[in-house]
């Protein structure tokens, strides 16, 4: 890693741990990183009201306050927004590190940590802000959004349209078609890119602390509070809150949800004084809102409120086109990620997944990929590979939409066929610049070169 001052990073390491801290500070600084090291929260807010950091390495157990509180609060500095956090993690707080990455940390590490982890995250960080905000967002359309299949090009002409306002969206579809990637898609493209993307299901908040997660409290204003709490309103300050599984949301919770998006104030718990917080808010459920209005589940003028635009993801049972693009992508984030040799896959495989329903969506996509990643005993993965009922249900029988057509139906292109026409498209749309044309397929230039060479192997035979 350069040492020049464009390329190192302003790191703080706040670790009550003697040993890792000083392993970690000696690291960085070897690493080329500007490095600071904290022993306690009240050090690390010190050392951050004297200078801004990059990137802040948090242990989520300190002695005196909890690491969890340290990142809300580092986040509610001027500029903390711009401070990429990594949470340092035991097994027994990873509830609490999955917490985090919802309000917006970077990644998470088990202690003790990989140094060659920790390597690769702080590349990426330095990647993404040596890259103008304008070429970031652009970049995340094209390489996480993948497919060219009508609903993904309907979703990408409304992320771009809904993305510069600051109106309420919902997202409808099923579970797992997208609709938390859809959210970030909108804030990575709003004016709002560079604050908090603070994401919450509705589902997971507990019912007699629902209140006090999203508004917050004061102390004392139950049994165990202990300290003041800002809440995840709050923690969006200046960027957006994304609400999944709004359907599910209790109905004493959305009338004052409601004055919110109508005032743009929250009341925290036990608290007579209103405060403000300019947060963009989008919804999403796999929920029919307007049966649950007619049984009296959900507020009729909330739906009004919240659904000022729409868009609805599509399961990937309408999208089969899109099925290879998608789980190549997601191969190559987890050869990229995740240690020992990359793997490909073999034709047979991307042919066994692309005859399966996929009812879980993108979201059991994803799963299989990386569980057949890890079951891969060589270079290539094979359909064995794949979860069994990935194998059974493409294994001719009928897959709910997707069953296989008459026998008197016109033939169809092969899955392989189809893959070498939509990267002849995109070459010729690139105007030969592979390059550009890997980004926009989704796919690494190597795997691009590797997918040309088998081309013209066919073409040559």
């Amino acid at each position: 890693m350069s040492d020049t001052r464009d390329d190192r990073l302003r790191v703080l390491v706040l670790d009550d741990e003697p040993t890792l801290r000083t392993l970690l500070g000696d690291e960085l600084a070897a690493m080329g990183h500007a490095t600071t090291t904290a022993a306690t929260a009240g050090e690390a807010f010190a050392a951050i009201e004297k200078a801004a950091f990059d990137v802040a390495l948090i242990d989520l157990n300190l002695p005196d306050q909890d690491g969890m509180e340290v990142f809300r609060r580092l986040r509610a500095q001027p500029g903390g927004a711009r401070t990429e956090v990594i949470i340092l993690t035991g097994h027994g707080t990873m509830a609490s590190a999955i917490q985090a990455i919802r309000l917006g940390a970077f990644d998470y590490l088990i202690k003790p940590c990989s140094l060659r982890e920790l390597q690769v995250l702080l590349a990426e960080i330095r990647r993404r802000k040596r890259r103008p905000a304008a070429s970031r967002r652009s970049r995340a359309d094209l390489g996480r959004l993948v497919g060219d299949a009508e609903p993904i090009r309907r979703v990408r002409e409304l992320i771009a349209r809904v993305a510069p306002a600051d109106s309420t969206v919902l997202i409808v579809g099923p579970t797992g078609s997208g609709k938390e990637l859809v959210a970030e898609l909108i804030h990575a493209n709003s004016r709002r890119a560079d604050r908090p993307f603070v994401a919450v299901n509705a589902t997971t908040l507990p019912a007699h602390l629902a209140d006090s997660e999203l508004f917050g409290h004061v102390r004392g204003a139950f049994t165990g509070a202990d300290r003041d709490h800002s809440g995840l309103i709050a923690t969006a300050d200046g960027g957006t809150l994304f609400l999944d599984e709004i359907g599910d949301l209790p109905p004493e919770l959305q009338g004052k949800l409601l004055r919110f998006l109508e005032s743009g104030e929250i009341r925290a718990v036990g608290s007579t004084q209103p405060r403000r917080a300019d947060v963009r808010v989008i919804a999403a459920t796999h929920r029919d809102l307007s049966a649950a209005i007619a049984r009296g589940t959900f507020r009729e003028d909330l739906f009004y409120r919240l659904n000022q635009l729409q868009i609805e993801t599509a399961p990937l049972s309408a999208m089969p086109e899109s099925i290879v693009a998608l789980a190549e992508q997601f191969l190559e984030r987890a050869n990229a990620s995740d240690e020992g040799p990359p793997r490909r896959f073999a034709p047979a495989t991307l042919e066994t997944m692309a005859g399966y329903s996929w009812p879980g969506n993108v979201r059991e996509l994803i799963n299989a990929v990386g569980r057949a990643r890890i079951m891969a005993s060589g270079a290539e993965i094979r359909p064995g590979d794949l979860p069994e009922q990935v194998r059974r249900g493409a294994g001719g029988e009928s897959t709910g939409p997707r069953a296989t057509a008459d026998a008197g139906s016109p033939a169809l292109p092969s899955l392989a066929e189809v893959e070498r026409e939509h990267i002849r498209r995109v070459l010729a749309a690139c105007e030969g610049n592979k390059t550009a044309a890997a980004r926009t397929l989704g796919i690494s230039l190597r795997t691009l070169y590797y997918k040309l060479a088998e081309m013209k192997e066919e073409q040559d035979a």
